[in-house]
């Protein structure tokens, strides 16, 4: 266990930073990956990601950006949207979500399996996550959160009780959603009660 500090409101110059530190990380990763002659479907699927493209959603009133400093460095990353999405569920359809665009954690704690590579700190794609389902609790929408998954990360979310709605053919990605009964109960389990 070590000691860290959530930030739930990432300004601009964060995510500028965060990808200066994250980027010779994510070149030295795909190096080894390319020496190692590991195929393109078993590399991490966010290894292309650039936060620093992302600044500017991050400047739009919907937008708000968490991140996990520990050690003196970012270790997950996680921007959320709430004015343009709706649930896709039927006994919840057009009601509003937080929407998790984007939440990754740095590559140094990427479990790399070709590699025989473990992460360095583990929780924090659900530590993030919850913070999604405190958020979609404190706009008044009961918990209820969507995603668009990589095939990755499908088995990750799953666990955490979100539902397959659909593949979306436009964005080339499985969309998952966690309706309020599911966020109450991840909760109860993980966070603490809503």
């Amino acid at each position: 266990m070590v000691e860290a500090t959530l930030h739930t409101d990432l300004a601009p110059v964060d995510l500028a930073l965060l990808e200066r530190t994250w980027s010779p990380k994510r070149v030295a990763l795909f190096n080894a990956l390319e020496k190692a002659s590991v195929p393109r479907q078993d590399r991490p699927q966010s290894l292309h990601w650039d936060w620093g493209k992302k600044v500017p959603e991050l400047k739009l009133l919907e937008a708000r950006g968490f991140g996990v400093l520990c050690e003196g460095d970012w270790q997950g990353a996680m921007m959320t949207k709430t004015a343009s999405s709706v649930s896709r569920l039927e006994a919840t359809r057009r009601k509003p979500i937080v929407y998790v665009d984007y939440l990754e954690l740095a590559p140094w704690n990427w479990k790399v399996t070709p590699l025989k590579r473990q992460g360095r700190y583990g929780g924090l794609g659900t530590l993030l996550f919850l913070q999604a389902v405190i958020q979609s609790f404190d706009e008044g929408f009961g918990g209820r959160v969507g995603l668009h998954a990589l095939p990755q990360a499908e088995t990750f979310y799953a666990g955490l009780g979100l539902k397959r709605v659909a593949h979306d053919d436009a964005k080339r990605l499985p969309y998952y959603e966690l309706d309020s009964q599911a966020a109450n109960r991840l909760m109860q389990h993980d966070g603490g009660a809503p």
